[in-house]
């Protein structure tokens, strides 16, 4: 069976080799995510308050973005399969992100400020399902969640140092000066990626052949169900951009102190990454993913009550955490459900979370602007309980077992 636990592996040389690889991509993730950071962490606020954009436009450009980057990652996971490269692509993406964003300084409206944050997010696009499989291709199965986790933990590592960053310049030289110095890490990442990151041919047999593509298609059943459940939990998936009006609107927090909150909920982030991977491996990395699925509901349910700084720190907490345990999870389910066309793979599972992100942003943005963000926040917790519910369902054989 695909999740049943794979057996030890062996090459140790190998496996040395392989997680300096991913320490030297998540290297690259650190360096891209301080520039990145730097940028949406003062994003809301700079589309609310200077550009005065409502709610709405928030969801439908968070939304619009990500879905441009989960739905595109499918062709481009596909082309490093079929290549049976995955480096020139990574390249590629992480170069047009580090281009775009400084552009962000100078928008004068939301349609301008959406225009670069899809642009961003197509080089996102462009690089994540090669960079994944990349990662996956490196280690053996039987570590994959400690392999995501490592990457995860050091690429979050750029998203604690860019706020802060955001918030010690914010002051100085304002939002645009800000978007404009974040070109420098981009460029430090794009270096380290082209002099340190190694290639990794990904296996083929012959099994995985066929005459039209040369590619084996990964849609298992269980790659499929998979898929299904992911596609229903990000219909409830609010981006950290909610947890940041939360922070406004709501409890009233003053706007230059929300890359604060950001950089709390990506030091849990950065916390609960590696540990999930480890429990991952131990447990099950679908059992583990379940219990990530479940503390998006708490976050959810947390910030009905009445608002205050702390219910906000303990909405922040929790929700970085889950951040952590889902990016990890999510990610390394991959690695151990399909064993051969991964870039594929990937692409397949980032267009399922996308295309419900898209739908959940939207939906959420809405319902806070027409009921209020208690109702918005009731139907994320909802969404998670019935994924939570349907992956048990789906996996119940397998749910308990190790990766």
């Amino acid at each position: 069976m695909l999740l049943t636990r794979t057996e030890p592996y062996r090459g140790g040389a190998r496996l040395d080799r392989g997680l300096r690889n991913v320490i030297a991509l998540g290297l690259v993730s650190l360096f891209n995510d301080v520039s990145t950071e730097m940028v949406i962490s003062l994003f809301p606020a700079f589309l609310i308050r200077i550009l005065g954009a409502p709610m709405r436009i928030l969801g439908v450009i968070e939304g619009a973005s990500e879905a441009v980057s989960y739905i595109l990652r499918a062709p481009f996971g596909y082309v490093s399969d079929r290549f049976r490269r995955r480096k020139p692509l990574v390249i590629t993406g992480y170069g047009i992100s580090t281009v775009v964003k400084p552009f962000l300084a100078l928008a004068t409206s939301w349609v301008h400020a959406l225009t670069v944050r899809v642009f961003d997010r197509l080089g996102k696009a462009v690089r994540t399902a090669p960079r994944d499989a990349l990662i996956a291709d490196s280690v053996d199965r039987s570590i994959s969640g400690k392999a995501f986790g490592i990457h995860r933990s050091l690429d979050q590592l750029g998203a604690i140092v860019g706020p802060v960053i955001a918030f010690s310049l914010l002051a100085i030289i304002g939002y645009r000066g800000v978007f404009l110095v974040s070109a420098i890490p981009g460029a430090v990442a794009l270096l380290i990626l082209a002099m340190v990151v190694k290639e990794v041919r990904p296996k083929s047999t012959r099994r995985s052949m066929n005459s039209s593509t040369g590619l084996k298609t990964p849609l298992t059943r269980d790659l499929t169900r998979y898929l299904i459940v992911t596609f229903i939990f990000s219909l409830g998936l609010y981006n950290y951009a909610f947890i940041l009006a939360y922070a406004m609107n709501v409890c009233e927090l003053r706007p230059e102190f929300t890359p604060l909150i950001y950089t709390l909920m990506n030091i849990l982030h950065v916390m609960s990454g590696l540990p999930f991977g480890i429990l991952g491996d131990a447990m099950g990395v679908l059992m583990a993913l379940s219990i990530a699925y479940l503390l998006l509901c708490l976050s959810s349910l947390m910030a009905l009550l009445v608002p205050s700084l702390v219910v906000l720190v303990a909405v922040t907490i929790i929700y970085g955490v889950f951040q952590g345990a889902f990016e990890t999870l999510s990610r390394a389910s991959i690695a151990t459900i399909a064993r051969e066309a991964r870039g594929t793979a990937y692409g397949f599972f980032y267009v399922a979370l996308g295309l419900g992100g898209l739908l959940g942003n939207f939906t959420i943005g809405a319902l806070w602007d027409l009921a209020g963000y208690r109702i918005a926040f009731a139907y994320s917790a909802i969404m998670s309980l019935i994924a939570f519910f349907m992956i048990h369902a789906f996996f119940k054989p397998l749910i308990g077992k190790g990766s």
